[in-house]
């Protein structure tokens, strides 16, 4: 149950997270973007360390799967925020849908869970709510395509590392080394990838903060939610920001949904309720 829940917490944040990046991406590059909201996560993290949970990590003695895990998450933050420069907001979202369908069918091969059919139906709806809701009409870019494709492929792949690690390893760790991963990355080529971008205003440091304290709620929780549930039982909770975006999108534009998206928002709900509570379970 607190895993499903951790992963509904990780969806919302994750929404905020998008929004704020992709305000970003329209004048700064993508090592800024990862190497400021990774330093605003990993300064927010050290103190929730020191002062709440008193734990001591020492990044030397981590295991290699937690630098794979890492990598991956690097990888798949570099692709995700090139699509976003490249695709509209919404789309590049749910094109990242594609990641449950990619997940469970490595989970499955490696024979780290087993799933009956019922459930695969039940991922395939999901994404098919996406397409719905959110492909139709928009034109193909296909680099924006492809890199968004790439980003949700080594997610889904950094999901099952982290499900099939050892219970002894705490999202804390894997939490803790993938920030210090993405900062130092970010760190090597921000030299040389500097935008012209304008001084930040208070407004624009508002946004960083957000954004950084927003993808560390993402992080934490997600893998929270993957260390304590199935993969099988908590993906399809992580197709759940369309949703949040069409309601931000109306919210702040005051235009209404369309019948497709609402329909598409449906069958996105629907099956991440199912896929969440264990029906279908093998």
């Amino acid at each position: 149950m607190f895993g499903c829940l951790s992963m509904v917490v990780s969806s919302i944040a994750a929404s905020a997270h998008n929004v704020f990046v992709k305000e970003l991406t329209f004048n700064y590059t993508t090592a800024e973007i990862l190497f400021y909201r990774n330093s605003v996560a990993f300064f927010v993290f050290i103190i929730v360390l020191l002062l709440v949970s008193r734990e001591s990590i020492n990044i030397r003695l981590h295991p290699k799967i937690v630098y794979l895990r890492s990598v991956l998450s690097l990888a798949a933050w570099v692709f995700a925020i090139i699509s976003l420069k490249l695709l509209p907001l919404n789309q590049a979202v749910t094109i990242w849908a594609t990641c449950p369908v990619f997940a469970t069918c490595i989970a499955i091969a490696l024979r780290f869970e087993p799933a009956r059919l019922t459930r695969i139906i039940a991922v395939a709806v999901g994404l098919f709510g996406f397409g719905l809701a959110s492909l139709d009409g928009f034109t193909v870019n296909f680099w924006g395509v492809t890199t968004a494709v790439l980003s949700s492929l080594a997610q889904a792949i950094g999901i099952v590392v982290v499900r099939g690690a050892s219970r002894e390893i705490s999202s804390n760790i894997f939490t803790f080394n993938a920030l210090v991963v993405l900062i130092l990355s970010a760190g090597i080529f921000l030299p040389v990838s500097t935008s012209a971008a304008p001084i930040p205003t208070d407004l624009m440091l508002i946004v960083f903060v957000g954004m950084g304290l927003a993808y560390l709620v993402t992080l934490w929780c997600g893998n929270t939610a993957y260390r304590l549930a199935p993969i099988t039982y908590v993906i399809g909770l992580q197709n759940l920001p369309i949703v949040w975006l069409t309601l931000f999108e109306y919210i702040t534009t005051g235009i209404p949904p369309e019948v497709s998206i609402i329909l598409g928002a449906g069958l996105i709900v629907s099956s991440a309720i199912y896929l969440a509570s264990g029906f279908g379970a093998a």
